[in-house]
């Protein structure tokens, strides 16, 4: 079956651009893509290349805070790390319990990455997953990606970018929900658009962003499907997965 082209769309739904200052804002991972053989060689080059803007702007954001911090410090003492701490594998820390019960995660090998300076840490790791039994063919299976990101932000207080992504999600389209007593705040963000010129082509993204002191966190799914002929996940289901799995993670890096 021919796959008709795609198009990405940037994480806080601004397709192509920043949503806020390098390293807090979340770059895009690829939406993922149908299965054959080319689109997963494409959904493993892209997911690569998202990792590496990811880990970029990570440096570029510790950069500007050790250099100039008048030009982005907000109103306020830095909020406290409530006990997180950075680790040097966070895909080794993101079990993923119950999105391993929707997906059988490919033989690939995730991709992380741990920055730190005294005023952030960063983590990311990105990673795809594969519907389908574990030992089938896969041939018929769909990708979808995942894209996890922490700061610790040690040297400013970020709640007012935080709840300026929040805006921006929203004028954006994304549908927005909170999630009380998750850290101080929480929501997730969930869009469903067309893409590329078939426009019977969804793709689909699926985050949670939360904010427990100065830690920031974001964990997104990203999706794709064809109206009439591929289905992705419930949009219940992957926002059950995105929140429980959440909970283990930040446990494992020192959450409550």
């Amino acid at each position: 079956m021919t796959t008709p082209p795609r198009t990405g769309t940037g994480y806080g739904g601004f397709p192509a651009q920043q949503t806020s200052a390098p390293g807090y804002g979340h770059p895009a991972p690829p939406p993922a893509q149908p299965a054959s053989e080319g689109r997963r060689g494409n959904l493993r080059r892209n997911a690569g290349w998202a990792f590496v803007g990811a880990a970029l702007a990570s440096v570029v954001w510790t950069a500007v805070v050790l250099a100039v911090p008048g030009m982005i410090t907000t109103k306020g003492s830095p909020l406290g790390l409530r006990g997180y701490q950075a680790v040097d594998d966070l895909c080794a820390k993101a079990k993923l319990v119950k999105f391993s019960q929707i997906y059988r995660k490919p033989d690939d090998t995730p991709n992380h990455r741990t920055d730190r300076a005294p005023a952030l840490d960063s983590m990311s790791c990105v990673l795809t997953l594969q519907q389908g039994s574990v030992g089938g063919s896969g041939d018929d299976a769909d990708y979808a990606s995942l894209y996890a990101q922490v700061g610790l932000h040690k040297a400013v207080n970020v709640s007012a970018e935080f709840d300026a992504e929040k805006a921006g999600r929203r004028q954006a389209g994304y549908r927005i929900t909170d999630v009380p007593g998750f850290g101080d705040s929480a929501y997730t963000a969930y869009r469903d658009e067309t893409s590329g010129s078939d426009k019977s082509w969804h793709s689909v993204t699926h985050e949670l962003l939360l904010r427990e002191g100065g830690m920031t966190y974001y964990l997104s799914w990203s999706g794709s499907y064809q109206d009439g002929k591929t289905g992705v996940p419930e949009q219940e289901t992957i926002r059950q997965a995105l929140l429980a799995d959440s909970r283990d993670l930040l446990k494992a890096i020192g959450g409550r």
